[in-house]
């Protein structure tokens, strides 16, 4: 089947360019993890929050029947993830997003390998160093810096993609050890991705007037993929990882607004960001990512797995999902996929720092399998 042909096609470069001795993403073999150029000061290893969404989607590639090397591959990722976490990620140092996004790996290397007690230790560290930023303001964690530009400087910056990650770590946990505790700040973080924003303040990051989550409740700018843009009056795709954690704690918690706010981000990138050929952009029509439209089908899958679509929000989106789906499929063909994943139409979102791109790019080969299971539920 081409799909998995052209998602496994994905998978197999990222096996071809993992680091042999770190485990890691290779800089050399890749061509990607290059310093940010307008931060050069922010970049480390460790800055890179693509890895764990790498692991994961080979773990995915794996388990949809292909070769064990992408298993391999994958507890290489995950564990590299962890280990240099710990290893350089200390108090007061270190982004708090880190934490999370290294325990999310961690419950994905242990879902696979559940005898592997190796890492156990390294669990209850990284849930004590994340819990240690927790604080009492809507953003519920502090971030371990901030924002470097703009009139907001100096300032914690409530950017909700880094509370994503934290959420995705504390949902991997619960899962990994039923820990209800994790559970509970789980859902309390929840509250500041359903709460309003209100311009001048740092309650919340849900604007209405968009349909989606903003990147961020203050005026910071330069930040990844969209450099002329202010955080506090945009949204973006790569919030498709707020979806993926909060779809899981709905799984848990059924909460009624937690699905208003997943569907209506779905909804906002297919209405605003879409284009008649149905690729999606960053957050508009801007330019073409083959992530983000991997991103839409893999959010209509999420929410018909958990029963949260009805016959309204079907009827009105599915045509445009499978719109999503035909994009992709052509366009992740080998000899068709364009350079990163990106076809430039206005410029306005660009492919740097690039670990968003190969972020983006294991989100299209994610799409790819969810697109069969979307298929084989259209048959």
């Amino acid at each position: 089947m081409s799909i998995l042909r052209n998602a496994s096609m994905i998978a197999d470069k990222f096996c071809e360019w993992q680091d042999e001795e770190t485990g890691g993403l290779s800089k050399e073999k890749s061509g990607y993890h290059k310093p940010w150029s307008s931060h050069p000061e922010a970049y480390s290893v460790l800055f890179n929050w693509d890895v764990p969404f790498i692991s994961y989607m080979l773990y995915r590639v794996y388990r949809a029947g292909a070769k064990k090397k992408y298993k391999q591959s994958a507890d290489r990722y995950a564990s590299c993830v962890v280990t240099k976490t710990l290893e350089i990620r200390k108090p007061p140092t270190g982004a708090s997003y880190e934490f999370g996004a290294a325990l999310w790996s961690l419950s994905q290397y242990k879902k696979e390998n559940p005898k592997d007690t190796s890492l156990d230790e390294a669990a209850l560290e990284l849930y004590r160093l994340l819990i240690e930023r927790r604080i009492n303001q809507p953003q519920y964690f502090s971030f371990g810096y901030t924002i470097t530009t703009g009139p907001d400087k100096g300032k914690d910056p409530g950017f909700s993609n880094d509370l994503t990650l934290m959420g995705l770590g504390l949902m991997g946990y619960y899962d990994l050890s039923r820990n209800t505790e994790a559970l509970e700040h789980a859902r309390n973080l929840s509250r500041y991705f359903t709460t309003e924003y209100q311009p001048g303040t740092a309650k919340g990051v849900w604007a209405s007037s968009l349909g989606t989550w903003i990147v961020g409740p203050l005026r910071a700018i330069g930040w990844e993929l969209l450099p002329n843009c202010y955080s506090d009056e945009v949204g973006w795709t790569p919030n498709h990882s707020g979806v993926m954690y909060l779809t899981q704690l709905y799984r848990v918690t059924k909460q009624p607004e937690v699905r208003k706010v997943c569907l209506s981000h779905l909804a906002w990138s297919l209405d605003k960001c879409q284009f008649d050929d149905g690729a999606i952009g960053a957050h508009a029509r801007d330019d073409k990512w083959l992530g983000a439209t991997g991103a839409a089908v893999t959010e209509y899958v999420m929410f018909m797995k958990e029963g949260m679509l009805d016959r309204e929000y079907t009827n009105r989106y599915l045509p445009k999902v499978l719109k999503a789906l035909e994009y992709l499929q052509v366009n992740s063909a080998p000899d068709k996929m364009p350079k990163d994943g990106y076809v430039r139409v206005t410029g306005e979102s660009v492919p740097e720092p690039d670990c968003v791109v190969t972020m983006y790019l294991a989100w299209a080969a994610e799409g790819l399998l969810d697109g069969i299971e979307l298929k084989m539920d259209q048959s």
